[in-house]
């Protein structure tokens, strides 16, 4: 219990750190917005652009980042039992930092990634179709190995995923309500991190597990394949 209590607090410590770099940069970050307005309180419906051809766009990129999180969401559900229960590893420490190296990854991408890949169409949907095949690969051959592999695979999709619909956008927003379409884009995010564990817990009580995340899995990549298969709007 002592053991537990004292992760949680050093994770709690560790969000609160990694919040301050975001706190400065929110302080010495110039206002775009020149009207000022008394703040006011009010419900905001999600939206989306007016325009056809940058609300397809938009709507495109929406969906690759949320089969970029189904994928996120999916791996950090799986990896937890995977480890424990196939590969008899027990360390907490070994478990945490295969989940963490996910999201390592995916930062990675987003920084050091060349920019043909984060301006493409195809780089993240090959990189997130590869690392759901490799990955669930890894399950059903109980191999740590490919299942390491693919999370470097997925990490650098979600991660060149988020990163270009961050950029798609805002390019047609209108600069006095951005927050409203980037909370649009966050939304189709977050669902996508939520709806698999879910999925996963209903479909695991009736068929057997490798089933259910292949079902899953699939159901990712025909989602992202879907997304970047998507004609533009003229």
């Amino acid at each position: 219990m002592g053991t537990v209590l004292a992760l949680m607090v050093f994770a709690s410590l560790s969000d609160a750190a990694s919040l301050a770099p975001a706190l400065l940069a929110l302080v010495v970050t110039p206002e775009t917005v020149t009207a000022r307005r008394r703040p006011t309180v009010s419900v905001r419906r999600p939206t989306v652009p007016g325009r056809p051809a940058a609300r397809a766009e938009f709507l495109r990129a929406a969906t690759a980042v949320l089969a970029a999180f189904a994928v996120s969401g999916l791996f950090s559900s799986l990896v937890p039992s995977f480890l424990r229960e196939r590969l008899h590893v027990h360390n907490l420490a070994a478990v945490g930092a295969e989940v963490g190296l996910l999201f390592l990854i995916a930062l990675a991408a987003q920084v050091a990634a060349p920019a043909r890949w984060i301006s493409g169409r195809w780089a993240a949907p090959a990189f997130l179709m590869a690392g759901g095949a490799v990955f669930e690969t890894g399950l059903w051959t109980r191999s740590l190995v490919t299942f390491v592999v693919g999370t470097l695979l997925a990490g650098t999709g979600i991660g060149l995923a988020f990163r270009r619909g961050i950029a798609v956008t805002q390019r047609p927003a209108d600069p006095r309500r951005r927050a409203d379409l980037l909370a649009t884009y966050f939304l189709s995010a977050y669902t996508g991190t939520i709806a698999p564990t879910p999925a996963l817990g209903l479909l695991d009580q009736a068929i057997n597990q490798n089933v259910a995340t292949l079902i899953l899995a699939i159901a990712v990549v025909a989602t992202t394949l879907g997304a970047a298969l998507r004609r533009p709007a003229t």
